[in-house]
């Protein structure tokens, strides 16, 4: 989808969906939970629209939505639309949202430690730092895409997405938070309250 006032309104449903997952089970208006049957509900419409068109367009797009909509399993039998429309919104919210606060927080944690921000650039621009400073972690102690069975499915592309972020934002910017004492919101997923605001610039080539 190309950028328009209903994926803003899509940004907004996502953020009222979140809302809903670590909330008390109690569904009545003005209730986390409420809000985000609401806002899914409304997602629903919206994916299910969209899968109707496919299916009576001649182009062929290649994205995700196309490749649930293909997918098949061991007797030829495709997904319906209700499961398409169900990996569409899990993707989105277990691919986006956790990336997203995990950059933010990656960001927020390097903006209050400069230390660590200046030997991560090193790391990032020079070989021989990184392979003397960064040994290897011991089993178990990074746990965040769970293990065994229960592993994210998605972990690798997540781990290249904050790769590849953290390297351009270390080597071509500063930054700064402009409230760094803000309380923290820990429901449904922990972070600052307002969001974590910050300046940022540039930083001058050599």
């Amino acid at each position: 989808m190309e950028p328009s006032p209903l994926t803003v309104k899509m940004d907004q449903w996502f953020t009222g969906l979140v809302a809903g997952l670590r909330a008390l089970l109690l569904d009545f208006p003005g209730t986390a939970i409420h809000g985000a049957r609401k806002c899914r509900r409304k997602l629903n419409v919206v994916f299910r629209d969209e899968v109707e068109a496919r299916k009576n367009m001649a182009n062929v797009y290649d994205d995700v939505m196309s490749g649930f909509m293909e997918m098949e399993d061991e007797q030829g039998k495709k997904l319906s639309e209700d499961e398409v429309v169900d990996n569409i919104v899990s993707t989105v919210v277990a691919g986006y949202e956790s990336t997203v606060t995990t950059i933010m927080w990656a960001t927020y944690h390097l903006a209050k430690s400069p230390n660590a921000l200046a030997n991560l650039r090193l790391m990032k621009i020079d070989e021989e730092f990184l392979m003397n400073n960064a040994g290897p972690a011991k089993p178990g102690t990074y746990q965040v895409f769970g293990g065994g069975y229960r592993i994210c499915p998605g972990n690798m592309l997540a781990r290249l997405q904050l790769t590849i972020m953290l390297h351009h934002l270390s080597i071509g910017y500063e930054w700064e938070l402009l409230n760094p004492n803000a309380k923290i919101d820990y429901l449904p997923h922990p972070k600052p309250v307002y969001g974590a605001t910050m300046r940022s610039r540039k930083l001058a080539r050599k």
